[in-house]
């Protein structure tokens, strides 16, 4: 109710690290998804280090609202085919977490997200 009503598209409630083995090759198969499609993210710097690399932030998604056509659509659709293409998914373990974070900060407009504050 509430993300529908401040209109927002993801709602979290927490955001950590992701260990650096479960994400090998994570953050060079988003950039060239990037470079590829010339995909210009909105919020993805609030995630990144020092030299420019995304700094493993997730969202951890034991608690997560959203509405589903931001995961139908096709900007959406596009990524987690291009993620699902590279096999991290089945070779290195990459989670759910890690591709929420970094395709909501590529994707979405940062006012468009809410972190549920008054549960965590």
């Amino acid at each position: 109710e509430k993300l529908a009503r401040e209109d927002k598209v993801y709602g979290y409630m927490v955001v950590s690290k992701e260990d650096k083995a479960v994400v090998k090759g994570l953050w060079n198969t988003t950039k060239a998804y990037l470079d590829t499609y010339g995909v210009q993210p909105t919020f993805l710097s609030k995630h990144m280090d020092q030299k420019g690399a995304w700094n493993r932030d997730m969202y951890y998604t034991n608690f997560e609202v959203s509405r589903l056509d931001f995961w139908r659509s096709d900007k959406y659709r596009q990524f987690f085919a291009w993620i699902d293409k590279a096999r991290g998914i089945y070779h290195h373990r990459w989670g759910d977490a890690p591709i929420h974070l970094l395709a909501v900060a590529i994707l979405l407009p940062e006012s468009k997200v809410m972190r549920f504050s008054e549960i965590a």
